[in-house]
């Protein structure tokens, strides 16, 4: 449903309304369509819709023979195996077959952890308007595609809350005015007046500044994936928001969908970030401090100590490793689990008397896959641990 061109998103809109494939789902598999698979509090994007967006975004890719893009895949595959990042990602070609393979599974379960994450989600229900995040090691665009789910599932919510707001005061005022011509006369003119504003200010998209900032800072340069995947999720809403526009004047409203993605091409362990990272309400490591230590355990540290120095009070840190030995860090003749020395880091001695609060944390948690959900490549089951920090007033 991504990415539709005119003619296609007509024909699944007839199908949509006259109770196509989705309606016929609910009642025998669990709804991959809804809004609130994830959350039964927070909206995002349906889970077939965040892989349909990939298998959209990137179809030439998964359109290659089988055994072409198999291939490609397993070269991409061993290259990361010999720690050959600049070569497994030095061409479009590896860069997509890297995606398609290993980060929808990713960006599903992301989402899930996103969205139920209440400290993360209320950043997205009180801070819309000036969010800004940091994702290291995020080029791949697993956790900017679920953020990018979260900001429009929670977009598309307060425009529909917003919309039904407005129809209940249009309807009370049209009671208040019943049966008094003079009032019913003027409420109309200014209806009109009102209308004619919102138009003025929805056509005129120049001054519109998006509203959540994510940075994908990473070592290989994603800035051509991350490119085509914000297009994708601009589209996605599109799309999403079709489905329930009134008219087509309603679409107008999309225009300012609040999103912007930046790739930056750096190196996180040499880089000065630290002038940035006041500006930051949530920094993600998903995946990548694992590496970070193995690369040089001394920067790895500094890094981690530039974030307790620079990073405002109430600042959230999300860290996400795999579960079990495979993230154990060796310190010279002893091996200690990586979450050891990020608390270590983070939380003090003590557990109490570091600049960092543990607010959350699961140390074996299950992402499992809907069966129901189709996608080309095969998508694949996650067990991880997590730990969410708070900076400290």
């Amino acid at each position: 449903m991504v990415v539709m061109r005119e003619r296609e998103r007509r024909a699944y809109i007839r199908q949509y309304n006259q109770g196509g494939h989705r309606q016929n789902q609910k009642e025998s598999a669990p709804d991959i369509y809804s809004k609130h698979f994830f959350s039964t509090e927070f909206a995002t994007l349906p889970p077939q819709h965040i892989v349909d967006l990939f298998a959209q975004t990137f179809d030439k890719t998964l359109s290659l023979p089988r055994a072409e893009l198999k291939d490609r895949i397993q070269e991409v595959k061993s290259l990361l195996f010999d720690r050959d990042y600049l070569e497994a990602f030095g061409s479009p070609d590896k860069l997509e077959a890297y995606v398609v393979r290993w980060t929808p599974s990713r960006a599903l379960a992301y989402t899930e952890l996103f969205a139920t994450l209440e400290p993360i989600a209320e950043l997205f229900k009180n801070n819309l308007d000036q969010l800004n995040i940091l994702c290291v090691g995020g080029g791949a665009g697993g956790e900017v595609t679920a953020l990018g789910s979260l900001a429009v599932g929670q977009f598309l919510e307060q425009k529909r809350l917003a919309k039904e707001e407005a129809k209940e005061e249009a309807k009370e005022e049209e009671e208040e005015a019943k049966g008094e011509e003079e009032a019913e006369e003027e409420a109309k003119e200014e209806e009109e007046e009102e209308e004619k504003k919102e138009e003025e200010e929805t056509d005129d998209t120049s001054t519109l500044a998006p509203c959540v900032n994510i940075t994908a800072v990473d070592v290989a340069d994603w800035t051509y994936i991350l490119g085509k995947l914000q297009k994708s999720l601009h589209h996605c809403a599109l799309d999403e928001f079709y489905l329930n526009a009134d008219d087509r004047t309603d679409l107008n409203a999309i225009k300012d969908l609040p999103l912007h993605i930046e790739s930056l091409h750096a190196d996180i362990l040499t880089y000065d970030i630290e002038p940035k990272l006041p500006t930051y309400s949530l920094i993600t490591s998903l995946f990548t401090t694992n590496e970070l230590f193995q690369e040089s355990r001394a920067k790895a540290m500094q890094f981690l100590n530039k974030l307790s120095k620079s990073c405002l009070p109430g600042t959230l840190l999300l860290i996400v490793e795999s579960a079990g030995s495979y993230s154990d860090i060796k310190v010279g003749s002893k091996v200690f689990p990586i979450q050891f020395l990020i608390d270590y880091t983070l939380l003090g001695k003590d557990s109490k008397s570091g600049p960092w609060e543990l607010i959350e944390s699961d140390d074996s948690r299950w992402f499992r896959v809907d069966e129901e959900i189709s996608y080309e490549v095969k998508l694949e089951n996650m067990r991880y641990f997590y730990r969410l920090y708070q900076k400290k007033e």
